[in-house]
């Protein structure tokens, strides 16, 4: 069974120090092409799940896989990645797939990864995004779209939220996602040349 084989080696890789003992092997196997498509999705899925550093180029190639299976499995497995290296791949895959599943996937990835600290600023994320919405009709997209906009911290995700909170059947979601929005930039604390940070009160996002 692929999935017990692909859970097993996560569980074994996950207590390994250097990731790159079972990372590696594993993005060699995916790199041989040798195995059958759901074999190859697993390795993905695999590589996604551990955050394999040296398998992140082979992910993001896979999202321009021919095989719609292999572009589902990346656009999943950067999701996981342990920081938001991926954002730019998964933002040019939400703009370019032409099937609305597939983007659902990268879309709740980005929503995973917007809070990772990284170079893409959060009103990139946050306007790719917003466009997005303006643009698909399809409504299980849409409902993913919202989930990740909540997740970014940004004012003109809280302007898009309070205005759809004005429509009776958008409220409490919209409410919850302002607040969650305004509770974050209200703990973003503008670091300057002449700023002092103090270690005991630093926030840290996971």
């Amino acid at each position: 069974d692929l999935r017990a084989a692909e859970n097993a080696l996560v569980s074994v890789g996950s207590r390994e120090p250097d990731l790159s003992r079972i990372g590696q092997p594993i993005v060699q196997a995916y790199r041989a092409n040798s195995g059958s498509e759901e074999v190859q999705a697993m390795l993905i899925r695999i590589i996604g799940r551990l955050g394999a550093s040296s398998g992140l180029d082979d992910l993001t190639k896979a999202l321009k896989h021919n095989s719609s299976k292999l572009r589902a499995s990346a656009a999943s497995a950067l999701g996981e990645w342990r920081n938001a290296e991926p954002v730019s791949a998964l933002e040019e895959f939400v703009r370019t797939e032409k099937d609305p599943f597939l983007r659902v996937d990268a879309i709740t990835s980005l929503g995973n990864l917007a809070a990772l600290s990284s170079d893409t600023p959060q009103d990139e994320i946050a306007e790719d995004l917003l466009a997005a919405y303006q643009l698909t009709k399809n409504s299980r997209e849409q409902q993913a779209l919202l989930t990740a906009l909540a997740r970014i911290a940004h004012p003109k995700v809280a302007a898009f939220f309070e205005e759809r909170a004005k429509d009776p059947r958008q409220r409490q979601q919209a409410e919850a996602a302002v607040k969650s929005i305004n509770a974050t930039l209200a703990r973003i604390t503008e670091v300057t040349d002449a700023a002092t940070l103090v270690a005991t009160q630093a926030e840290l996002t996971p």
